[in-house]
């Protein structure tokens, strides 16, 4: 338990808020009809995804309850939407908990009748309807995990296309007898290496595009022609280009050092929109067949794939100071927005920086800087460092609920895109592979020392350190490499990745192959990531958080960690929460877990504490298996 009256807890309000008015961008897709036909688009308010559609241009309404299911695995990155509006815009399809079952519905979207179409034990995902809306392709685990299946709109019949080796993603249907779909080996991920394919209702496969250790992925049919768009990285990064039977395979958009993601194309066929990541950030482009790509507005964007609706670009974007918005693109108009009451005012917008770490190699992040940085005295601002999780994720500068309450707080906040992030090209995103703890934990500690010398407001002798997932382990990895840090909180980390392949699930395996390998061969690394293994070298005091419901990463991972931090007589705290699992989006744990760190950094990182108008948590609100002395 640490003292409440150390800080002010006023702020605690508007972390409230801001994980209310949180709309989890990740899981934001929209799908659009033509001819002024609906707009259905997703929302994420604390971990519940529902379905809104919208008509007419107007205010949208709330299609579907918090049964929605929005990623069924968790096991692909290739940014598909996880629904799909039926072509003449009557109907979306969708996956949705039944008894404990992730399945298939659909839902009429004039009246909200539902109706389920797939009832067996096991989980379903990725539905898109045929052109003539007789029939939806799907993704499920019920032949095998990943197998690529068919279901009639009524659900009245069941077709397996595809059960073998590979695991299935992203069905597209060219007509009404094949369609193209992304695929990789179980063995491998969708981040790392996978296929185009053509797939027949026969089941009869036709490799369309597969290059050793090159990821590609978002194919989509160009309207009027059997050609289609896709994205490959054979150049070092993710570009868009467009194939087909009887042509050469062309490129659209390739820069170096840009990444585009899923293309949408407008009805016309002539031009493709994308969402093009540079420099930590995303910005809508329009790609025309014949022409030079154009940005299509100045404002940031979601890495989502946009779509169109009778020639106008739709998108969903958050920005620092306004979480989501549903926007007309084209237009410059919001058709749904999330807004919070008074955060433009309350917010910081974040600067991006770039430093070298070690080997030359350079570093990206954004700096979140308080309220009156630009008066503030040398040293007088304290640091935290958050790096983010997967590894192969990256921070940009969207609506961020924990950077905006640690800078309303007072301290500056650092996130940066360490070695092993997406978005940086391929070289960048494989550079910690078999070599977890090392270049990672380097890019972390690294933004301490550049902060503390390029900005003289900065305290790099004030650090502290959280982050969740892998964020979580490269805390643990950071505070026994560096005394650089005088508190660190990790939530839901890996900290024994030898222990850990035996309690994870089928993706969390599958990542640890890919960024370590194999314990028979490779043991050294796992070793070597584990920050288990370098609890003699941390000394500051560490508090773990974790959800026990937790299946990607499951609470062993803190209980071992906590009991090894026991045995060394180490500083250490362990809280658990009881209903959450890997990540924390419900408002109350999201409101406790960041005020215990909040309460955390206050003790080791402030020297001017509040006018003590604030009161101390009571004792009996502390959960922890030892207390920090």
């Amino acid at each position: 338990m640490y003292r409440r009256d150390l800080r002010d807890t006023t702020v605690d309000h508007l972390l409230a808020e801001l994980a209310v008015a949180d709309s989890g961008g990740y899981n934001a897709f929209i799908r659009a009809g033509s001819d002024g036909g609906p707009l259905v688009y997703a929302l994420d308010r604390s971990g519940r995804p529902a379905l809104w559609v919208s008509e007419g241009g107007g205010p949208g309404r709330r299609l579907t309850g918090g049964d929605v299911v929005a990623n069924p695995w968790g096991r692909h990155r290739v940014e598909s939407p996880w629904f799909d509006l039926r072509s003449d815009g009557a109907r979306v399809a969708y996956v949705a908990t039944t008894s404990g079952h992730r399945d298939l519905h659909t839902a009429d979207v004039a009246t909200g009748k539902k109706r389920r179409l797939t009832t067996h034990d096991a989980p379903d995902g990725d539905p898109r309807y045929a052109p003539d809306g007789s029939a939806l392709a799907f993704v499920t685990d019920y032949w095998s995990p990943g197998s690529l299946g068919v279901v009639s709109a009524d659900g009245s019949t069941l077709e397996c296309l595809r059960d073998d080796e590979y695991v299935y993603a992203d069905p597209q249907w060219l007509d009404t007898e094949t369609m193209l779909a992304v695929r990789t080996e179980h063995w491998d991920t969708f981040d790392n290496e996978s296929e185009i394919v053509r797939v027949s209702r026969s089941g009869a496969l036709e490799v369309l595009y597969a290059e050793p250790g090159v990821l590609a992925f978002g194919p989509r049919p160009r309207p009027g022609t059997d050609e289609f768009a896709f994205v490959h990285e054979a150049s070092g990064c993710k570009g868009l280009y467009l194939d087909g039977p009887g042509r050469d395979r062309e490129a659209l958009f390739v820069e170096d050092g840009v990444e585009a993601g899923v293309p949408a194309w407008d009805a016309t066929g002539d031009r493709v929109a994308t969402a093009v990541s540079a420099n930590g950030a995303s910005q809508w482009y329009i790609v025309p067949v014949e022409g030079e790509p154009d940005q299509a507005s100045s404002g940031p964007a979601a890495r989502q794939p946009p779509a169109w609706r009778d020639g106008e670009l739709l998108g969903t974007r958050s920005t620092p100071t306004r979480p989501l918005d549903v926007r007309n693109v084209t237009a410059g108009e919001s058709i749904h927005r999330t807004d919070g009451v008074g955060f433009e005012e309350r917010l910081t917008v974040p600067e991006s920086v770039r430093y070298e770490s070690v080997d030359e190699t350079e570093i990206q992040a954004h700096l979140y800087l308080p309220d009156g940085t630009e008066t503030a005295a040398p040293d007088s601002i304290p640091l935290v460092v958050s790096p983010h999780g997967g590894p192969t994720a990256v921070d940009e500068p969207g609506f961020d609920v924990r950077a905006q309450y640690f800078s309303a707080l007072g301290y500056a906040v650092v996130k940066p895109n360490y070695r092993g992030s997406e978005g940086f090209g391929r070289a960048f995103r494989d550079g910690d592979n078999h070599r977890r703890g090392r270049g990672d934990v380097a890019d972390v500690v690294t933004a301490v020392e550049h902060l503390d010398g390029e900005y003289g407001p900065i305290d790099g002798g004030r650090a502290g350190i959280v982050g969740g997932s892998a964020g979580g382990q490269l805390t643990g990895k950071a505070l026994a490499a560096s005394d650089r840090f005088a508190a660190g909180a990790a939530l839901a980390g890996v900290y024994d990745y030898e222990t850990f392949v035996d309690d994870t699930d089928e993706i969390g395996w599958r990542v640890v192959r890919r960024e370590l390998g194999l314990p028979a061969t490779d043991l050294a690394e796992f070793t070597h990531a584990s920050p288990i293994e370098d609890v003699p070298d941390i000394d500051a005091p560490l508090l773990l958080l974790h959800g026990e419901a937790d299946e990607r990463v499951p609470i062993s991972q803190s209980e071992q960690l906590a009991a090894e931090l026991d045995a060394h007589g180490k500083r250490y705290e362990l809280q658990r929460y009881a209903d959450a699992g890997h990540g924390f989006t419900q408002r109350e744990t999201v409101v406790d877990a960041y005020t215990r760190i909040a309460d955390l950094f206050a003790k080791y990182l402030r020297t001017d504490p509040d006018d003590r108008t604030s009161r101390p948590r009571p004792p009996q609100d502390a959960d922890r298996s030892s207390s920090l002395n």
